[in-house]
């Protein structure tokens, strides 16, 4: 019997047993909720990104130099489409600044 567990466990090692194998995003990606994205990266306007205080730019430049922090989340600034990535186009935000959007 202690063998049968031995081997059992040495399977779920190699194999791997149970668990979420589903890929976490990365900054911009599509999410539903913040476990959709790679931490610290949480989701909001259903893309993964990450918190900023209001108006500081440089802490998003990490994730892109065109990064712009709005609304304390972190954007993709743009000035067209052609400046966001497969699936996102280049919106207005509050009226204000171009930023990479989900396509509706």
């Amino acid at each position: 019997m202690a063998r049968l567990f031995i081997l059992l466990a040495a399977i779920c090692l190699v194999v791997g047993c149970g668990g979420d194998d589903k890929k976490k995003g990365s900054w911009n990606e599509e999410c539903a909720i913040n476990e959709d994205c790679a931490a610290p990266l949480i989701c909001s306007a259903k893309i993964c990104t990450k918190r900023c205080a209001n108006g500081t730019d440089a802490e998003c430049t990490d994730l892109n130099p065109s990064a712009k922090c709005l609304d304390n989340y972190c954007y993709l600034s743009c000035e067209t489409n052609a400046g966001c990535p497969v699936g996102m186009n280049c919106g207005t935000f509050s009226g204000l600044t171009r930023v990479c959007r989900l396509n509706p």
